[in-house]
């Protein structure tokens, strides 16, 4: 949503323990201990990656680079 309450964009995330983090434009949307995560701005989902191992924590920077733990 934006400042004056109106929808940006809507998206469906099927995750146990959702988390996220924020900078800029940017978001990672995650689950922990789970294997998936989504970036995404105010466009939109903007690309998902899928690990092999589990998740503790991820962030992002300004310019939308992930950093997964």
């Amino acid at each position: 949503m934006d400042q004056n309450g109106n929808v940006v964009w809507n998206q469906a995330f099927n995750m146990d323990v959702p988390a996220i983090s924020v900078r800029g434009q940017y978001a990672v949307i995650y689950d922990i201990k789970g294997n998936s995560l989504f970036i995404c701005n105010k466009e939109g989902c903007t690309g998902s990656v899928e690990t092999t191992k589990s998740i503790l924590k991820a962030d992002i920077s300004e310019n939308g680079v992930v950093a997964v733990m």
